[in-house]
C-alpha cells in the first residue's frame, strides 16, 4: 500500500513542477511581448505624427493660395480706380443748367460695383482688407509720383511743371534749383475718406442684413446710404479751399452738390440694375444643369 502511494505522488510532483515551468515561459513571453509593443509603439508614432503634419502641410497651402487669390483682382482693381478718380475729380462737367459734376463719374461708382459683386462670394474680413490695401497702394503711388518727379524738374523747366499739375493736380514748390511737388491735400483727403467710409458702410450695411431680406432690396438699400454719405463726406473736404477764401463760394458748392447727389440716384439705379443682370446670369447655368 505504502509502495502504492509513493508512485502515485511523483506524478503529481511533476505535473505541479511542470505547471510552474509554463506559468514562467508564459510570464516571459508575455514580458517580451509588452516590450516588443512599446517598441513598436515608439517606432510607429513618430511617423503617424510626420505623416500627419505633412499632410496638413500640403492641404494648407492650397488653402491659403486660394483665399490670398481670390480678392486681389478686386483689390487691385480698386486701386487703379482711386488712381484713375484722383485724376479726374479736377475735370469738371456741365450737362445742363446749375447741374455741374467731375468727371470721376465715368470711373468711381466701379468702385462700388466691385465691393457689390465681392461682397457676395468673399468674407467681410477680405473686402474690407481689400478696400484698407487699395487706400495704401493709392497713397504709396502719390509718394512715388512726387518724389519721382523730383530728379526730373528745375526752375528752368517751369512749362512741365504746368503739364504736370494739369495732369496729375499737384502743387509745386521751387526750393533752389529743383522744384518738389506735393498733392492737393483737400483732394487725396476727400477720396480717401469718402471712399474708406462709403465702402465699408457698404460692407457693414450689407453683411448685417444679409440674412433678413432680398439680396437685391439689401444691396438697393446699402448702396443707397452708403453711396450718399460717400459723396456728402466727398464734396465739403474737396470744396474747403473755395469756401474758406472766395466770396459767394456757398452758392457754387451748392450747384456742384446738388450735381453730385443728382449723378448719384442715377448711378445707384444703374448699378443696381447690373446687380440684378449679374443674378439672372448666375441662375441660368443652376437651370439648365
Amino acid at each position: 500500500m505504502n509502495e502504492n502511494k509513493k508512485v502515485t505522488r511523483k506524478p503529481i510532483a511533476l505535473r505541479s513542477e511542470l505547471n510552474k515551468d509554463i506559468l514562467d515561459d508564459e510570464k516571459t513571453l508575455l514580458i517580451d511581448n509588452t516590450e516588443i509593443v512599446n517598441e513598436i509603439k515608439d517606432a510607429d508614432e513618430p511617423d503617424i505624427v510626420e505623416e500627419t503634419e505633412e499632410i496638413e502641410n500640403d492641404i494648407q497651402p492650397q488653402k491659403i493660395v486660394k483665399k490670398a487669390s481670390s480678392p486681389a483682382f478686386i483689390t487691385s482693381m480698386l486701386s487703379v480706380l482711386l488712381i484713375a478718380t484722383y485724376l479726374l475729380v479736377p475735370k469738371l462737367l456741365e450737362p445742363a443748367k446749375n447741374i455741374v459734376f467731375n468727371a470721376s463719374i465715368t470711373v468711381y461708382p466701379l468702385t462700388f460695383l466691385l465691393i457689390i459683386l465681392g461682397a457676395k462670394k468673399y468674407s467681410f474680413k477680405e473686402m474690407r482688407k481689400s478696400i484698407i490695401t487699395s487706400s495704401i497702394v493709392f497713397i504709396l503711388f502719390l509718394l512715388v509720383m512726387c518724389i519721382g518727379l523730383i530728379p526730373i524738374s528745375n526752375t528752368d523747366t517751369m512749362n512741365y511743371s504746368v503739364v504736370i499739375q494739369y495732369l496729375f493736380g499737384i502743387n509745386n514748390v521751387p526750393v533752389g534749383d529743383i522744384t518738389l511737388f506735393y498733392p492737393q491735400l483737400s483732394l487725396v483727403g476727400s477720396i480717401l475718406a469718402s471712399y474708406i467710409i462709403g465702402h465699408l458702410l457698404y460692407l457693414y450695411i450689407y453683411y448685417a442684413l444679409k440674412d433678413h431680406a432680398m439680396a437685391s432690396l439689401i444691396v438697393t438699400l446699402s448702396l443707397f446710404i452708403s453711396y450718399i454719405i460717400d459723396r456728402t463726406i466727398f464734396m465739403p473736404i474737396y470744396y474747403s479751399n473755395i469756401l474758406l477764401s472766395e466770396e459767394n463760394s456757398f452758392a457754387y458748392f451748392v450747384k456742384c452738390l446738388t450735381g453730385e447727389y443728382f449723378t448719384a440716384i442715377l448711378i445707384i439705379i444703374v448699378l443696381v440694375i447690373v446687380f440684378m443682370i449679374s443674378k439672372i446670369f448666375e441662375k441660368q447655368p443652376t437651370a439648365t444643369s
